[in-house]
């Protein structure tokens, strides 16, 4: 049911793994390639077991090297296409030519032989010899491997064998508990099975509680969700769908009797007889297929009800989207089969469908009734249809739950995040989980996280799942009560700094006074173990508070100082963890002073990203410092073209500047269909209340726009700007002078899944940007990208990078800067001309594709680390 292929899995003496000469170097000096971790599996891959399959290629992701050991042959000609991406080589256990193995084993340990053929056969009986001549095949080839553990999938057969191999090569073994495997062997076996094990892990708290009954106190077993890619399942250009009439209920999942889909199929005969319009799509395979086909047409149900049969992954993704609502009303078959927490259910949650499910196993604890779905009682077709008809008939209802549904996966459900109990676990054995492979970088932020920079959260998250390991390391907590989503799913654990007081008006030996003994630790540390770097640091931060000084005062520049007392607790903090190789700072004034005391201190190289005012304003860096710091920064990255000339015009060195746009997740900001505008077109401007976004100008053209008898809504969105900065109070006042309190509505800040939805209510976005008195301006403002990626016609100002992303007249219009006349004459023209402002949004959505995507610049970003790494690596 998801992107399938034709597949033949050769023996793997016969397959040979394309790895690049820089891969194979790698894999042979890795501790953990000379000590892999066995998985043994019945058959591999399977389609109807996915989270195997994800769990594989997750633990290869984070730079653990396995070995598949395969029991059974696989009778399916199709897999996963995800499956060509498994690097590990796949073994088959064939019992019937194990002679040799036999006599391999009992030589290398006669003892281990003898107790576990006695093992095989009190626990099973005649039956026992196959399953150790199995286990000595498995034994045979774990050994040849070198393999450290082995992670066995199924508390069922597949343990007996885990088990026995393991007590035959002397390695510890665990195992990964599911659902029929638990609940359709005898308690007995499974009891003895988890005592065997080191450790047991379990999909659902439900499953963990019975086995826990089960073996007692003694056991250890763990709850780890599987989890799923929530980058994959995103909620983008779903609205459209649900907005279908008939509504689309919608099933997903193996045609067999514990999905309970004779239920759903009884529910909807209730709903077409109550007169309820709608159609209901199961998509899946399985052995019940024939008997639920013939009850849809016994309840002559065939003109809403179908069974779609395999899909495709990304068809099944663009099925959720059509959808109005998801339904799987799981139950406990007769012999004690169930489901766990079907991920199918988990996918249609993380794209925003409202779920109705039973109350069964470990159902709840993926979706709460009332507040992330509906549950209702298993084998209940009237109660089932009664949710399905509550959810149709109140569309905020779903969206409500739909909303709920999705922060609850990302929280919960995060496969990334959700890998690293295992991790852990396997890591007991001595050998690291995760080998270093020296590609730590460590990120330094003034605060984090922060609802403004979603482009810093975002660019981390990438980072991460490009391979890169992150280390945070933040100034400050960030003070927004809410964030982004993506903070959720960032694995780097942020390291905030010791709090200050303030340096700016208190002496400085007061000052040393009330935060010395909060560094003093740190920089003692440092001083000892690198004496002349701790030195020379120093002196170069007394040097710059006298050099950087206001001119005419004979005081020190004391921020210097306290700077390099925070870059001493950084460069501490980053000694002590080890395997980083580089320093980051966001922005180029106080944070990249930090990196580069603390690049001192260390001897680490460092860069750092430029944006806007960090770069203009003459007080971020007094004097010639932005020319030092670009002479000891390795490399820059700014967002703009426009920033980069400049840069490169202040240093001899201009191969070091480079252009890397914020980008965007362009599946994230994806248009959908516009939602309807009650009453007048929506004008939108989103952005923190400072002079360089020239909302005042906007204000303005509105006042015109009125004068013309244009008819308009106008809202700005932002969080308001420094605390010595009224500019949010002087707009306001602005749009009571003029009175235009019934037509603009100034917004606080709001998150960026809300702020998309906002985007679709626009007519159109504007965002009349300018440079401000004292140098500040925009580069390319995230939010213009967004917009234009939501497909919305945008209108702005020819100043620093905007022209660099819109061309005016062809992906939206331009203006000069401070002036409202010209801008509310550009607004006027997409308002008065829905052909045009159709035309800029398309052609607006084509640009971010083509030169935006965040997949493409985040890998720009990348490539500049691992060069400047390797260059460290290999310098002497």
């Amino acid at each position: 049911m998801h992107d399938v292929q034709r597949f033949t899995v050769a023996p793997a003496e016969l397959r040979a793994p394309v790895v690049t000469p820089q891969q194979l170097r790698l894999h042979c000096d890795d501790p953990a390639e000379q000590h892999p971790i066995g998985v043994l599996v019945k058959v591999f891959p399977k389609l109807s077991e996915t989270f195997i399959l994800n769990e594989v290629l997750d633990l290869e992701d984070r730079g653990l090297a396995l070995r598949i050991f395969v029991l059974s042959e696989r009778r399916e000609e199709e897999a996963h296409a995800a499956a060509a991406r498994v690097r590990a080589p796949i073994f088959h256990i064939r019992a019937h030519r194990a002679l040799g193995a036999w006599l391999r084993c009992f030589t290398a340990a006669p003892g281990r032989f003898v107790t576990g053929l006695a093992r095989a056969l009190w626990w099973k009986g005649p039956a026992g010899s196959g399953c150790f001549a199995e286990a000595v095949q498995l034994a045979a080839l774990m050994r040849r491997q070198r393999v450290r553990r082995l992670h066995a999938h199924f508390i069922d057969r597949t343990a007996d064998v885990a088990a026995l191999a393991a007590h035959l090569c002397g390695v510890p073994f665990n195992i990964s508990a599911h659902a029929k495997d638990i609940y359709l062997s005898a308690d007995r076996a499974v009891r003895r099975r988890i005592r065997a094990a080191e450790f047991t892990v379990t999909c659902t708290e439900h499953n963990r509680q019975h086995l826990h009954a089960l073996a007692g106190g003694e056991a250890r077993i763990e709850r780890i969700y599987h989890g799923i890619n929530v980058d994959q399942f995103r909620p983008h250009a779903v609205d459209a769908g649900r907005c279908e009439d008939p509504p689309v209920l919608l099933a997903v999942g193996r045609l067999r009797e514990k999905k309970g889909f004779s239920v759903l199929i009884e529910a909807c005969r209730l709903l077409r007889d109550q007169g309820v319009d709608f159609r209901c799509r199961i998509v899946g395979y399985g052995p019940e297929q024939e008997r639920l086909q013939a009850q849809i047409a016994a309840a002559a149900l065939g003109g809403c009800v179908a069974l779609v049969g395999r899909q495709t992954h990304q068809t099944i993704i663009e099925e959720y989207r059509r959808a109005s609502v998801f339904v799987l009303p799981c139950r406990i078959t007769a012999d004690g089969d169930r489901d766990g927490v079907p991920n199918t259910i988990l996918e249609a949650m993380a794209m925003e469908l409202p779920v109705v499910c039973s109350d069964v196993s470990g159902v709840p604890e993926a979706v709460r009734d009332g507040e992330t779905g509906v549950l209702v009682a298993a084998d209940d077709a009237a109660a089932l249809a009664a949710a399905i008809h509550s959810l149709l008939a109140d569309p905020q209802e779903r969206r409500r739950l739909g909303a709920a549904a999705r922060r609850s996966v990302c929280a919960q459900f995060d496969g990334t995040r959700n890998l690293e109990p295992l991790l852990r676990l396997f890591a007991a054995d001595g050998a690291p989980a995760v080998p270093n492979d020296g590609m730590r970088v460590a990120y330094i932020l003034m605060g984090y996280p922060r609802l403004s920079e979603t482009f810093i959260s975002n660019e981390i998250h990438l980072l991460e799942s490009l391979g890169l390991d992150i280390r945070l390391f933040s100034v400050k907590r960030g003070e927004d009560e809410r964030v982004n989503g993506v903070i959720e799913r960032i694995r780097a654990e942020p390291s905030y700094l010791p709090r200050t007081t303030s340096v700016s008006q208190t002496p400085l030996t007061r000052w040393l006074w009330q935060n010395l003994p909060r560094y003093a630790g740190s920089h003692w540390r440092i001083l000892r173990r690198a004496p002349r770097a701790y030195v020379g640091a120093l002196g170069m931060a007394v040097a710059m508070s006298w050099r950087y000084r206001p001119p005419g005062f004979l005081r020190l520049k004391k921020v210097f100082l306290k700077e390099f007392f925070q870059a001493g607790w950084i460069a501490d903090e980053v000694m002590a963890a080890g395997g980083i190789r580089h320093l980051h700072g966001h922005f180029c004034h106080g944070v990249t002073t930090i990196a580069w005391f603390a690049s001192r201190m260390t001897g680490l190289p460092f860069s750092f990203t430029a944006h806007a005012k960090d770069i203009y304003r003459g007080d971020q860096n007094p004097g010639d410092l932005l020319q030092r710091k670009l002479k000891a920064t390795r490399f820059v990255a700014t967002c703009t073209a426009a920033n980069a000339e400049y840069l490169r015009g202040l240093t001899d060195e201009p191969e070091k500047v480079h252009t890397i746009y914020h980008g965007l997740d362009i599946d994230y900001f994806a248009p959908r269909d516009r939602a309807s505008c009650i009453g007048e077109p929506l004008i939108l401007a989103v952005g923190r209340f400072v002079d360089k976004k020239g909302f005042d100008d906007l204000i303005d053209a509105c006042a015109e726009l009125r004068r013309r008898g244009t008819p308009f809504r106008c809202r700005i969105v932002g969080e308001r700007g420094d605390a010595r900065d009224d500019c949010k109070d002087r707009i306001a006042d602005q749009v009571r002078r003029l009175g235009l309190t019934d037509v603009v509505d100034l917004t606080d800040a709001v998150t960026q899944d809300e702020l998309k939805e906002v985007y679709r209510h626009a007519a159109v976005f504007v965002l009349p940007c300018r440079v401000a008195e004292d140098g500040d301006r925009d580069g390319i403002p995230n939010v213009l990208a967004e917009a234009m990626a939501m497909g919305v016609p945008v209108v702005s100002t020819r100043i620093s990078g905007i022209p660099e992303i819109v061309d005016d007249g062809v992906d939206g219009l331009l203006v000069p800067e401070r002036d409202p006349g010209a801008l509310a004459e550009a607004i006027g023209r997409v308002l008065d001309q829905p052909a045009l402002g159709s035309a800029l949004g398309v052609a607006s959505r084509d640009k971010i594709c083509d030169c935006f995507d965040s997949r493409e610049t985040t890998q720009a970003l990348k490539a500049l680390f691992v060069q400047q790494i390797a260059l460290a690596v290999r310098a002497p």
